[in-house]
């Protein structure tokens, strides 16, 4: 060991943020144990000049850092990660200078995806601090402050996500299920076979093949040919009546639920609409609960009370979200024109926009 530049290895520790000896035997060949280094280093009183940095804690955070830059962007990250960059500058959101360094990260970290948790550890929060930290006014008013620009570069305000979720609650959900009765197999067949069906014939054909198939594997290989194509049948017409004199279906006919024209659906009816699917049912149109939006517009509008004693919630109708909304509504255009002839916008006009109940 009389041939090691201890005086050279001493100050390569002790300018690497890497804690621990394992790390230099390995990388300087050192013909010895890593607890036999570690020991010298604990005997001369070894100092790092950086702040130390565990192996461990290094690779993971090599390891996050890789994962995330070889992690794809999604179309809408894309498009939004102009704003959010524009919206982390300390500038935007704390212009009175009442947020200290550890603040301004905490902010800008809770504003990339509004985790709390995740926000107070990058920026170094100890536990026992969180709460109380997010609570200070400066820091609440800096998000609120993020927030609202945010909303305004994007073009998104409060209320026209009511009026969208007000547009769900309202849809007719027949709207989305256009359901027609056409003529069933045996209204219109001539000579009392019933008529084709796309369902059946895709049916029939398909064990037909599979009987084929069977058949040619046989011992005797028999070739029971192709199934007959569809021009060989008389298909039901759905653009036809029902028979009133159909003695099967007696003039009802039979129940058929076509996709709905999304060019024309409602507001609301898009929100709702997932999807045209075929089962072994039928034709299905997939539709989205409304459940969920009732109660995101009556937390939004305060009809949600909640006590104390109790955790319960008072319900209400859809007539009470509507008038309550339009309530709401006519005291924000107030606000609005108060606000306009203060700038000198204000140009005589109000346009007077009410929510009603289809039916109404």
């Amino acid at each position: 060991m009389s041939g090691i530049d201890w005086a050279k290895i001493r100050k390569l520790w002790e300018q690497d943020p890497r804690d621990g000896a394992a790390w230099l035997v390995k990388e300087y060949n050192l013909p010895m144990t890593r607890q036999a280094v570690q020991n010298k280093i604990r005997s001369q009183k070894w100092t790092k000049t950086v702040s130390p940095v565990s192996v461990s804690h290094r690779r993971e955070t090599e390891k996050q850092r890789n994962e995330k830059q070889k992690r794809p962007k999604t179309v809408a990250r894309q498009e939004t990660e102009g704003v959010e960059t524009a919206l982390a500058a300390p500038s935007e959101f704390d212009q009175k200078g009442g947020l200290s360094e550890k603040e301004r990260v905490l902010v800008s970290e809770y504003l990339k995806d509004f985790n709390a948790s995740r926000a107070f550890r990058a920026a170094g929060f100890a536990k026992g601090h969180i709460a109380r930290t997010f609570q200070r006014p400066a820091v609440q008013s800096a998000i609120r402050t993020a927030v609202e620009k945010r909303c305004f570069a994007l073009g998104v305000d409060a209320d026209a996500m009511v009026k969208l979720l007000v547009d769900i609650v309202a849809c007719d959900v027949g709207e989305l299920m256009p359901i027609r009765h056409i003529p069933c197999p045996y209204c219109w067949s001539e000579d009392g076979a019933p008529q084709m069906t796309m369902e059946r014939y895709e049916k029939e054909k398909a064990q037909h093949n599979r009987l084929r198939l069977k058949m040619l594997g046989g011992p005797d290989g028999e070739d029971i040919g192709e199934f007959p194509p569809a021009t060989a049948f008389t298909f039901v017409d759905p653009n036809v009546a029902p028979n009133a004199d159909c003695t099967v279906c007696h003039g009802e006919g039979q129940v058929y639920t076509p996709p709905p024209d999304t060019s024309t659906l409602s507001p609301g009816a898009r929100q709702l609409y997932g999807g045209y699917v075929l089962t072994k049912d039928g034709p299905q149109v997939i539709v989205r609960a409304k459940e969920k939006a009732t109660e995101m517009l009556a937390k939004a509008l305060g009809l949600f009370a909640e006590k104390e004693e109790e955790k319960t919630v008072e319900t209400v109708s859809t007539e009470q979200l509507l008038r309550i909304y339009n309530e709401k509504m006519r005291l924000a255009r107030e606000r609005q024109a108060i606000v306009d002839r203060e700038r000198g916008l204000d140009d005589g006009v109000v346009d007077a926009v009410v929510i009603e109940k289809d039916g109404d």
